[in-house]
């Protein structure tokens, strides 16, 4: 009984730790996000906040972080379309714009002008 009571107690602290980590990168997705600065936040290793975040949310943190990335954009697009790529690229955390170009590609199938030119009509 104890000892599930010590699980459950670690289960708990674990999702607590993920769900920081997850709203500390959906409010700082457009700045310069790190495994090293979320995992200070969290107070634990690089290693073992890493291992724990793909653990519980079933992709890497990268994984994720990127995810919420190329989810801001699609948004901007769609709210935005007369932005240029190199403002949604900033807006969302990308210094290089060729570098956002080739992930948003990886990512939707399509480049951003693709993209923009579906959403715009």
């Amino acid at each position: 009984q104890q000892l599930l009571q010590e699980i459950d107690r670690k289960a708990g602290q674990m999702n607590r730790v993920v769900a920081v980590a997850q709203a500390f990168i959906m409010e700082h997705y457009d700045e310069d996000i790190t495994l090293r600065k979320v995992s200070e936040i969290v107070h634990l290793s690089e290693s073992h906040f890493s291992t724990l975040f793909s653990k519980a949310v079933g992709e890497t943190f990268k994984e994720f972080v990127t995810k919420v990335r190329m989810e801001k954009a699609m948004e901007s697009m769609k709210k935005e379309p007369y932005l240029k790529i190199y403002e949604i690229a900033e807006r969302t955390g990308y210094a290089n714009t060729e570098h956002f170009s080739r992930v948003f590609k990886k990512v939707t199938g399509v480049s951003p002008n693709q993209y923009m030119k579906t959403v715009s009509k």
